[in-house]
């Protein structure tokens, strides 16, 4: 309560009838902590990008959508985890920066009328890789393609980020 005081000041606190309110206080950081954190790397593009449309991007920020979508889960925004690309950071030193523990990467290659996408779950605190998958697809629509795989993507990490963290 006295903590509550501090938080309100002393107001007093008007009651609805017939409703009732719980207050709970949590520490500062104590919520997202409970809750397995992630950040997903723009995807390596290892045959160039198709014109005018950068897919490694847009497949790490499709993936972190459908990611997000899961309340269990915390996921860095793209522009944190986009900025710590590129910098020339190990896995353990990104996860530091951004505070994960999990980190998604990947990589897009076309060939002709086909591309495939690969990506990988890392746990940066002991530098195993627990998860990777592997998604090839004809490139008829590169928009259904991106959500159909980070879709397939995003439900593979879950399950596999609620083993992890369960075990």
């Amino acid at each position: 309560v006295s903590m509550l005081r501090k938080l309100l000041g002393e107001r007093a606190i008007a009651t609805v009838p017939g409703r009732g309110y719980r207050f709970v206080l949590v520490p500062e950081g104590a919520a997202a902590a409970a809750r397995p954190a992630v950040a997903v790397l723009a995807f390596d593009e290892l045959s160039g990008t198709l014109p005018g449309h950068p897919i490694g991007e847009g497949f790490a920020d499709d993936l972190i959508t459908e990611l997000a979508r899961n309340t269990g889960l915390t996921v860095i925004a793209r522009h944190s985890s986009f900025a710590v690309k590129g910098r020339g950071l190990g896995a353990e030193a990104m996860a530091r920066e951004l505070r994960v523990r999990y980190l998604v990467e990947g990589s897009v290659r076309k060939a002709g009328n086909r591309v495939r996408i690969a990506a990988q779950l890392s746990d940066a605190t002991t530098g195993q890789q627990s998860w990777a998958g592997t998604y090839d697809r004809e490139l008829v629509d590169v928009f259904a393609v991106q959500d159909e795989i980070s879709e397939a993507i995003a439900a593979s990490l879950m399950g596999d980020l609620q083993r992890v963290e369960h075990d």
